[in-house]
């Protein structure tokens, strides 16, 4: 990722229509699945913890340590969370050793890497052997836009393809498209802005919009959260899924 655009993720902050759906979603698909007990014993990763603005909602789930590969995020990582255990490492070769965590989160991560393998294999190493991963990631290679390319994505997914990557180390317990309200918006502006992007709008992706509207994204997005209770949404702009380590 550009080294300029964690500063301005970081002026985003927790409140963003965006972050504040994606984790309701996250707690709503994740909730079946929760290994019951004292949660202050659980280990919890998130690999690619960015400027670490997730770290705090991830907190509900265990005694939380975050790594990223970018020296820049983790040091706003470290001012937002300064009592979290977070350090500069390659998902690719995570400091910890073997069957550690409970719970491992890689939230829009893989689409960044060279390798996703190699990535999942080092979850899966460190993964306790009942333990449960969360992973997301942006879908569908025709939304591709200059966005992406700031971002230093390699790919988009389909539901189909992530499933094949993943199950290979894992069972996979719920995956569904996400932000499916608002797809068809969203679908029109990716591709008018993959062939044309105005200079103005270049970077819209880490800005806020005005507060008024703002608010209306967060809660039309929040709805998703209800319908993921009862169904698997057949398309959006990104995919969850959860999964747990086969045994």
């Amino acid at each position: 990722m550009d080294i300029g655009l964690y500063r301005e993720f970081d002026k985003i902050g927790n409140d963003n229509w965006w972050y504040a759906g994606r984790r309701k979603i996250i707690s709503t698909i994740l909730h079946p699945f929760l290994i019951p007990g004292d949660l202050s014993k659980k280990r919890v990763l998130s690999v690619g913890c960015g400027t670490g603005q997730e770290l705090d909602f991830l907190g509900r789930y265990g005694s939380v340590a975050g790594v990223d590969k970018s020296e820049e995020a983790i040091y706003f990582c470290r001012k937002n969370n300064p009592k979290s255990l977070v350090a500069v490492a390659d998902a690719e070769k995570l400091p910890f050793p073997d069957k550690v965590f409970a719970l491992v989160f890689i939230l829009d991560v893989i689409e960044h890497v060279d390798n996703p393998n190699a990535v999942l294999n080092e979850i899966d190493r460190v993964l306790k052997d009942d333990g449960t991963v969360v992973l997301t990631v942006p879908a569908y290679n025709f939304l591709w836009s200059k966005s992406d390319e700031r971002s230093h994505h390699k790919c988009r997914f389909t539901a189909g393809r992530l499933r094949d990557l993943v199950s290979q180390r894992f069972e996979v317990k719920r995956l569904t498209y996400f932000n499916t309200i608002f797809f068809p918006a969203i679908a029109l502006i990716k591709i008018a802005l993959g062939v044309f992007e105005p200079k103005g709008l270049s970077q819209y992706e880490v800005s806020n919009p005005p507060k008024l509207l703002n608010e209306i994204l967060k809660k039309v997005f929040l709805s998703e959260a209800f319908l993921l209770r009862y169904f698997r949404l057949p398309f959006g702009v990104s995919i969850g899924t959860v999964l747990v380590k086969k045994r």
